[in-house]
């Protein structure tokens, strides 16, 4: 009697889980900082999680993620490499930033999570590097 009732309850699991929103798998990394080693380029991208399920792309504001996707699309398109580096607010949740990362990382060849011990270093001097090679990057 209790094996049905075990099934059942596993299939209502699975079930209530299918229909949720999915996450995509996208690879992201921790962005560390180093002394400039040539010219800085000051082309980054920060995308920040807001409360509301707002973006910021750098000091631009957006009311939705795929607004703030289309605008990402928009200044990457003829980039070679597409990277961004990624934040939040310390109001949003886990999960909307999640749900911002999935949505902007459909535009981009890589993301990388913006500490802010990271952040405080490249107001000091030192540049932000990506600690992946993305594909199309040149040696």
């Amino acid at each position: 009697m209790r094996k049905p009732t075990l099934v059942l309850a596993l299939l209502c699991l699975s079930a209530w889980a299918a229909n949720r929103n999915p996450t995509h798998g996208h690879f992201v990394s921790i962005a560390t900082a180093a002394l400039p080693d040539g010219p800085d380029e000051d082309r980054r991208i920060v995308a920040m999680a807001m409360p509301g399920r707002k973006a910021n792309l750098n000091r631009e504001a957006y009311n939705s993620y795929p607004e703030a996707a289309a605008r990402l699309r928009a200044v990457l398109r003829y980039r070679a490499v597409r990277v961004i580096l990624v934040k939040a607010h310390p109001d949003v949740p886990w999960g909307d930033f999640l749900q911002m990362l999935d949505r902007l990382s459909e535009e981009v060849d890589g993301a990388a999570i913006l500490t802010p011990q990271v952040e405080a270093l490249s107001h000091n001097g030192f540049v932000i590097r990506f600690p992946f090679r993305p594909p199309g990057a040149k040696d």
